[in-house]
């Protein structure tokens, strides 16, 4: 994922611990959007690593399609 493009906004609603990030990651052949929220969890920092596990999950499964990984 080092080296990779990605272009992306995130938000966070602090009274309620909400974390929302969306994204494009620019993976050749098969760029992709992602969007994840969370809300309730324990922290924002429990919050933002459970997205970043989700996001290198979700990229590893398409650079795999492209041979990439």
């Amino acid at each position: 994922m080092e080296g990779e493009q990605v272009a992306h906004k995130f938000g966070v609603n602090t009274p309620v611990e909400t974390l929302l990030d969306c994204g494009i990651a620019y993976v050749p052949e098969k760029p992709y959007a992602i969007c994840i929220m969370s809300q309730g969890a324990s922290s924002l920092k429990e919050a933002s690593t459970m997205m970043k596990e989700v996001s290198e999950v979700t990229y590893e499964y398409f650079a795999a399609k492209t041979g990439k990984s």
